[in-house]
């Protein structure tokens, strides 16, 4: 299999301590607001309930079977290295990309993948590189639906 780029999909420590940040802060803001009262168990239990969720959703976003490789053609992953097959894979205009992280939304045979990568895990030129063939490929996709 030819790459001509590869992007590994990695943790986000930022990312995982603003969430741990911004769900602590409701709790303590719910004690200085009400003090100890019955509406404090029930922010405590929604913050714990909320976190849950949001730490399963971090990690579906930051893990991945392998790096995600540009082609030069195609974006493509190798779910499993022992068989060698390869998972051609389709963004989707819905990717958010902006100059610190992108979001980025693939399709392959009607399943749906999230990846995080940021700036910082990436580095400044490989994360250049990666926003640039994701506009490039979104703008040709674009092109060619018209």
């Amino acid at each position: 299999m030819k790459v001509a780029a590869r992007f590994p999909v990695t943790e986000s420590p930022w990312l995982f301590h603003l969430l741990i940040l911004f769900h602590i802060a409701f709790p303590v803001l719910g004690y200085f607001t009400v003090g100890w009262h019955w509406v404090l168990v029930f922010v405590s239990l929604s913050t714990a309930w909320s976190f849950y969720f949001c730490r399963k959703h971090y990690h579906l976003i930051t893990n991945a079977p392998d790096d995600l490789c540009w082609s030069g053609e195609h974006w493509l992953m190798q779910p499993d290295a022992q068989l060698g097959s390869a998972m051609y894979l389709t963004i989707l205009p819905s990717s958010w990309i902006s100059s610190f992280a992108c979001l980025l939304h693939f399709e392959v045979a009607g399943q749906r993948y999230y990846w995080l990568f940021s700036r910082q895990s990436l580095g400044p030129r490989v994360y250049s590189e990666l926003v640039y063939l994701c506009r490039l490929t979104l703008t040709a996709d674009l092109k060619k639906s018209r």
